[in-house]
């Protein structure tokens, strides 16, 4: 099954049409992205597919049923346009952000591909919109290379939201993140590689990734990539 762009955007604006709303913009993915992706609203904030970002602490590891965890177009995503099967979601960690919403990243893993999707829930645990990319028939990435990409929220004057998530070859413990801007950001990933975290920024903060290194907890580089140019 060949997806293209205009297949995506096109099942973006059908949807639009049914919440009776301005589809939402989707910005473009850094360094080895995921494809391809659906991006679904929050309520009261402009979801954007933002470049590739890492950072994050993994708050929990741990599998479970997929069955109804997704909203209905997430799942059609996931099933009818990637050709994959919700029940083989596999929860890898998740935080809270600073409204006190619950973010979940999920992982598909099998033999007819892969996805990486990002859930949130409003505090009384109401799916409020999310983002998910996923590889068709095949992995995404080269084995071994380390990954990270970012959604995040941003309207005018009010602080950008940010869910950093990635994964780090073993034996690497550690992620070290240079943005575009030069700064950098250490960050700390689970048993299984995966991580996740949430930041609140000030409005209009540029969240470009260049570099992610993986270390292993002595300090030594067990893998790098460079995420632009």
């Amino acid at each position: 099954m060949n997806i293209t762009d205009s297949d995506v955007r096109d099942g973006l604006s059908r949807y639009a049409n049914r919440v009776h709303t301005t589809r939402p913009p989707i910005g473009v993915i850094t360094g080895a992205a995921l494809a391809p992706v659906a991006v679904t609203r929050r309520p009261l904030r402009r979801p954007i597919l933002g470049g590739a970002i890492a950072g994050g602490l993994l708050v929990g590891v741990g599998a479970a049923a997929a069955g109804g965890i997704f909203n209905n177009d997430t799942t059609q995503f996931l099933e009818a346009t990637c050709g994959l099967n919700t029940a083989d979601a596999r929860l890898v960690a998740s935080d809270t952000d600073s409204r006190g919403f619950v973010i979940e990243f999920w992982v598909i893993k099998s033999p007819g591909g892969g996805a990486s999707i990002i859930d949130s829930k409003d505090p009384a645990g109401t799916y409020g919109g999310g983002a998910s990319g996923c590889s068709p028939g095949g992995p995404a990435y080269p084995a071994g290379q380390p990954w990270s990409q970012a959604t995040y929220t941003n309207l005018d004057g009010q602080p950008t939201l940010i869910d950093l998530y990635g994964w780090i070859p073993q034996p690497a413990t550690t992620a070290i993140v240079t943005f575009i801007d030069g700064t950098t950001a250490t960050v700390t990933a689970g048993p299984d590689g995966y991580f996740l975290h949430v930041l609140t920024v000030p409005a209009n903060t540029n969240v470009g990734l260049a570099h992610i290194e993986a270390r292993a907890e002595d300090g030594t580089l067990v893998a790098e990539h460079q995420l632009l140019g």
